[in-house]
């Protein structure tokens, strides 16, 4: 049976009108993981405010940015399971906008949806729909706000 795993960017700071890749992972050589599950939220406040472009693309080049914090994982949904065999988890840095040391380049989209910032979305993929990145490849989460907002995003994946 496959381990089920969590990865977060963390709070995320966005520019208004400038897409940003808010988490990046590296894929291992194996085994092959699959995308079970996203949710991205805001700490927007007004109702005016339009929604975030949300996308989950191949990443065609290879990114330099921050580490995650070590409790945004990958840490494991069952605590006695083993360690992720993900080869990076990287996000933007906490300046404000968020930026990369080398941005991530976006590819291929497998998924797309534009989310209010004055909430958030949660999604788990139906079995069979789970999106299936190449192995030792960058898979990425991409956000574009009309406004600037902090974002929040996070998956849920199996290896």
């Amino acid at each position: 049976m496959a381990d089920l795993y969590w990865v977060g960017s963390g709070p995320i700071n966005l520019g208004a009108a400038a897409q940003l890749c808010t988490l990046a992972l590296e894929t291992p050589s194996a085994p092959r993981i699959k995308l079970t599950a996203i949710k991205v939220s805001f700490n927007g406040t007004t109702s005016t405010n339009t929604p975030v472009n949300c996308q989950i693309a191949k990443i065609t080049n290879t990114p330099s940015g921050t580490a995650l914090p070590s409790n945004y994982g990958p840490n494991p949904i069952d605590w006695d399971a083993p360690a992720s065999l993900l080869t990076a988890a990287k996000t933007a840095s906490t300046a404000t906008p968020g930026a990369w040391t080398t941005a991530p380049a976006e590819g291929a989209i497998s998924w797309e949806l534009e989310i209010p910032p004055t909430s958030g979305y949660p999604e788990w993929f139906p079995l069979g729909y789970e999106i299936f990145p190449s192995v030792s490849s960058w898979v990425g989460v991409f956000l574009n706000a009309p406004q600037a907002v902090v974002a929040y995003v996070s998956l849920l994946y199996l290896e």
